[in-house]
């Protein structure tokens, strides 16, 4: 005859599959914790071979993309706000490869707090910044060459 499971077994089967629908529903909202390190180690290494010191980073903040996937890129990206444009956001992407890449998409803290896309010039804009095939026709930046 077979033996029962015991009730300690069976307390772990239920508790494991209450629990895995929340972690699944975490990691896709907010993303894999040990990919997100590696993304926001790699964009603070970026960051700082670019010149970059900590006292000139006001905010870092991991962010996940739903709306867009770029190719060869993370879902989790950096979300940078720099001391000295408080109200500018700029977002990182780190490649499959390990590059990290800037999107030349870049947003600023309206009135109200509301987030606008940006279309003009900010000091931290880099010339090589990346920009999606589908959104180069409604831009006024260029995807780099190379």
């Amino acid at each position: 005859m077979a033996k029962k499971p015991s009730a300690k077994f069976t307390v772990f089967l239920v508790i494991l599959f209450l629990l895995l629908p929340i972690v699944i529903i975490y990691v896709s909202n907010q993303g894999n914790p040990f990919i997100n390190n590696k993304v926001e180690q790699a964009v603070v290494s970026h960051l700082k071979d670019r010149g970059f010191s900590d006292s000139d980073i006001k905010d870092l903040q991991v962010v996940r993309s739903g709306t867009d996937n770029i190719d060869g890129a993370y879902r989790s990206r950096m979300k940078v706000v720099f001391n000295d444009e408080p109200n500018v956001e700029y977002t990182f992407i780190k490649l499959d490869g390990g590059v990290v890449m800037q999107l030349c998409k870049v947003k600023t803290q309206g009135e109200n707090n509301t987030v606008e896309p940006s279309s003009i010039e900010h000091q931290h804009l880099n010339e090589d910044c990346y920009m999606p095939k589908e959104e180069i026709s409604n831009s006024q930046y260029k995807m780099p060459v190379g």
